[in-house]
């Protein structure tokens, strides 16, 4: 999933590790004020260790999963888009960047599907 992202700075000849570390450390240099959306988050076995290493990083976290992982705050997202605006709007912290169309038109990209998702939020970024 990290190797997976595209940077403008990649190099085809980057192992799949090194693309790894590469990214992870930028993504490390991330703040609060940053925000890592994962859709669809169904690791493998061998890719649950990225949830905590994720959730590890200062930058705010949002994951959707069907999966039910313990230990980080969970929310029942339906397809409902008032819902999932409040929601977003609840986590929003400036208000003033984000309007309604934009949320919309960003609810929209992420295509809420019929299907109930599971949003996990970093222990970090708790309530």
């Amino acid at each position: 999933m990290i190797a997976d992202m595209e940077f403008v700075d990649d190099s085809d000849t980057l192992t799949e590790k090194e693309r790894f570390r590469k990214h992870f450390r930028f993504l490390k240099t991330l703040k609060n004020d940053s925000l890592i959306v994962i859709d669809n988050f169904n690791p493998a076995t061998a890719q649950e260790n990225l949830l905590s290493q994720v959730c590890s990083l200062k930058c705010k976290t949002v994951f959707t999963t069907q999966n039910i992982f313990t230990g980080y705050p969970q929310y029942e997202v339906i397809a409902e888009p008032l819902v999932a605006k409040e929601l977003f709007k609840m986590h929003c912290t400036d208000q003033s960047l984000c309007t309604d169309d934009e949320i919309n038109l960003l609810l929209e990209s992420v295509a809420i599907s019929g299907l109930q998702q599971t949003v996990l939020r970093s222990k970090t970024d708790a309530m």
